[in-house]
């Protein structure tokens, strides 16, 4: 790849960015979600405001104990609780309390490069 040509992936990878400033992002780190999301893809979503609501199958960022979890959620076996899921079955399910999470984060669209 010349270093024209990756200046204009770049290029365009900010463009798409502009159009979507409206959406706070994250960062994939590690392989947990592992075919769904790559590590360095970036993931616009939506804070979720009342956990009432959660959206059980899809992805949310979660904030625990001042750590970011990217993970799909699914309701617990007792009230109260929910189940978290990585999308690459080497990583175990874990059970959590839904008053434990600080904050949800429903995943809405992924930015991924591709050089």
């Amino acid at each position: 790849m010349t270093p024209q040509t990756f200046k204009d992936v770049r290029k365009n990878k900010f463009s798409v960015c502009a159009q979507i400033k409206n959406y706070p992002t994250y960062m994939v780190t590690g392989d947990s979600m592992q075919p769904t999301y790559q590590h360095g893809d970036y993931l616009g979503y939506t804070p979720v405001q009342n956990p009432t609501f959660l959206q059980y199958g899809q992805v949310y960022l979660l904030q625990i104990q001042n750590i970011k979890i990217l993970r799909r959620i699914f309701k617990g076996e007792r009230k109260g609780e929910i189940m978290l899921y990585a999308d690459n079955t080497d990583y175990s399910p874990i059970c959590i309390r839904i008053k434990d999470v600080q904050e949800y984060s429903l995943i809405n669209f992924t930015l991924r490069h591709f050089v």
